[in-house]
């Protein structure tokens, strides 16, 4: 598969000068796809094994990091936080390994993003109704949530840039310049609800998977 994308990338330049340009496009969205469909199925092989270690905590951020890079790159969607557009994509690959990986207590993975390409949890009218939790008051609370279902990793990074985190109550997770203080931010903006999330995701992913 990376053999038949890295050939068709050659190709698009190598034609660049010659071709229509709404070839082009249509040749570069297809390389594009090919490339998302690659990456999701790698997540997707790994996660498949995932046994809530640290180990291979570590082995899916470093592996969804810089595809997430790739596609904040490519969507020029680093702009919208003027304060750490070195480290967004850090910040979104803890949401990812602590929302879609096997994590203590949980006893199932999550069928989200194995089946949804949901991998930050993200909600909404129209999509996957599942049983889920939240901590109301101090209190775990389960509940029945209806959650937003994808096509890829690419399409859920996108909605969570554009339909949740660009909202007026997200501006203060926009304005983070640390990874730490996004984590922070987006618990005490709603986005989470257990208190000893932001701590978990920094310490038990972010540093353990950078060390």
């Amino acid at each position: 598969m990376k053999k038949t994308v890295m050939i068709l990338v050659v190709l698009l330049f190598s034609i660049r000068s010659y071709a229509p340009f709404d070839m082009m496009n249509r040749m570069e969205a297809i390389a594009e796809r090919m490339l998302e469909e690659e990456n999701d199925m790698e997540l997707f092989n790994l996660l498949e094994l995932e046994d809530g270690s640290k180990k291979t905590r570590k082995k899916v951020f470093n592996l969804v990091q810089p595809i997430i890079e790739l596609y904040l790159e490519r969507g020029e969607y680093k702009y919208n936080f003027p304060y750490m557009q070195d480290s967004i994509s850090h910040a979104l690959a803890c949401i990812f390994v602590s929302e879609s990986s096997n994590r203590k207590g949980h006893s199932a993975r999550s069928s989200l993003w194995l089946t949804h390409k949901n991998p930050f949890g993200l909600t909404g009218r129209n999509g996957v109704t599942k049983m889920s939790w939240e901590m109301i008051k101090g209190k775990r609370v389960d509940m029945n949530v209806t959650f937003r279902t994808f096509n890829s990793l690419n399409e859920a990074v996108e909605s969570l840039l554009w339909d949740y985190l660009f909202k007026t109550q997200f501006f203060k997770v926009r304005q983070s310049t640390s990874v730490k203080e996004f984590l922070n931010n987006l618990y005490s903006c709603g986005y989470m609800t257990n208190h000893g999330w932001p701590r978990f995701a920094y310490n038990e992913i972010y540093l353990k998977s950078i060390e």
